[in-house]
């Protein structure tokens, strides 16, 4: 089951969130070299278009969001991640 617990299905047995470090680096160091492109293509006209580079730092921004920890919970009735 993935979600949280519905009311009413037992008592919380274990919990654990887990950080992604490792992920958080390596998105971390990828969205810094985005922005150093955004900032060589502004500077030099023939470049990377900063539009494409941008797009891609969002999609890393989001990604850090989503994915940067885990949280795992057991009840009576469930295993919720």
């Amino acid at each position: 089951m993935i979600g949280a617990p519905a009311a009413g299905e037992g008592s919380l047995r274990y919990s654990h969130t887990q950080i992604g470090w490792w992920m958080l680096g390596i998105l971390g160091v990828s969205a810094v070299v985005a922005l150093a492109a955004i900032r060589a293509a502004a500077v030099r006209a023939g470049g990377v278009p900063p539009v494409l580079v941008g797009g891609v730092l969002v999609i890393l921004v989001v990604a850090i969001g989503l994915f940067s920890s885990l949280n795992v919970r057991v009840t009576e009735q469930s295993v919720v991640w």
